[in-house]
């Protein structure tokens, strides 16, 4: 029965910048390498027959000179395992060259042999927004074949293509890069394939678990695993502060639900029956956490009518904004010297 292990693994964008949590970025981005190098690990722990990076290898076409090192120290440990590469869309103007057991692929679909598996590939198209799998045509359909691609599936732009190419790919499983996540192991047709997601994540558009992809693949079947890699997760976390009224109260509430270890988007809602100064707040969590964001969404405890009726600054604003709630909390929120946090925090 002719079977082949893998190691599916793409977007690793080594040296992100990190810039949303600034004050983080250089341990972050050294992080991130050590996840490559935790990826390598892994690889050769679960006796795979090939790793494939399904693009996105770097963040902007290039990297460091010890970055650089570090990758080919990592890929030099796994000599004897083969690594299939291809460019993603993040990698434009790449021009390294790795150790000899990876294969990076051309601008043009072609494929490598292994002893029961045809690996296929093609960096992601610069040039022309079409299907990476317009071009494919399976050599040997004896052969277990699988294929590296970066695209979008069932998308407008960015290599797009749909689930009807998949469909008539005869592919035995798509390897696929550039969504960030990995929401399962899905079949079309003959052909199963997923998205592996980051193996790290790297801001909180990216949250939760992150790892890579041990696919075991048979001829009529694929089995997978999703092993996680990264250090530190991205968590948003809603905290309600009904009731509570202060921000030693809230902190409290924080830390029953949060480690040393991740970084958290904490966003307040809810009716809070004091004031909580959001930047104080940040500042106090910040302390025992490794990072820490607070988004206040909560609603004060006011009496509108009875304020409106105020000759004050405050009573002014009110009475000319009774009608739009969102002028109204965010109004009253600066006139009590608070940060402003709009929904797009």
């Amino acid at each position: 029965m002719k079977h082949i292990r893998i190691l599916h693994t793409a977007d690793l964008h080594i040296d992100t910048t990190f810039f949303s949590v600034s004050q983080k970025a250089e341990l972050l981005k050294h992080e991130l390498l050590e996840t490559f190098g935790r990826i390598v690990g892994i690889a050769k722990e679960k006796n795979v027959d090939a790793i494939l990076v399904s693009g996105d290898i770097t963040d902007n076409g290039t990297m460091s000179e010890a970055s650089y090192k570090f990758m080919c120290e990592a890929f030099d440990k796994i000599s004897h395992i083969p690594v299939f590469a291809i460019l993603g869309n993040h990698d434009f103007g790449l021009n390294y060259t790795f150790p000899e057991n990876v294969h990076l692929f051309g601008t043009d679909l072609d494929f490598v042999s292994l002893k029961d598996a045809d690996i296929y590939g093609a960096n992601f198209n610069f040039e022309k927004d079409v299907s990476p799998l317009k071009d494919l045509v399976i050599k040997d359909s004896g052969k277990i074949n699988i294929m590296l691609c970066h695209g979008t599936l069932n998308g407008n732009t960015d290599n797009p293509f749909l689930t009807s190419d998949i469909e008539k790919s005869g592919l035995n499983y798509l390897a696929l890069g550039h969504i960030h996540s990995f929401d399962g192991l899905d079949k079309k047709g003959k052909t199963y394939y997923c998205y592996s997601g980051v193996p790290m994540g790297r801001g909180f558009d990216e949250l939760g678990e992150k790892g890579v992809i041990i696919a075991d693949i048979y001829e009529n079947t694929v089995e997978t695993e999703f092993v996680p890699v990264a250090e530190r997760k991205f968590v948003e976390l809603s905290v309600d502060c009904d009731g509570l009224s202060n921000y030693i109260e809230v902190a409290d509430k924080v830390f029953e639900s949060t480690n040393e270890k991740d970084l958290y988007k904490i966003v307040l809602k809810g009716t809070p029956s004091g004031h909580i100064n959001a930047e104080t707040l940040s500042a106090v969590l910040q302390e025992k956490l490794f990072y820490a964001k607070v988004v206040d969404r909560t609603k004060a405890e006011v009496n509108i009518d009875e304020l409106a009726k105020e000759q004050s600054l405050a009573g002014y604003f009110v009475k000319n904004a009774m009608n739009n709630q969102k002028a109204l909390e965010y109004g009253l929120k600066a006139l009590n010297g608070e940060r402003i946090y709009t929904d797009e925090d």
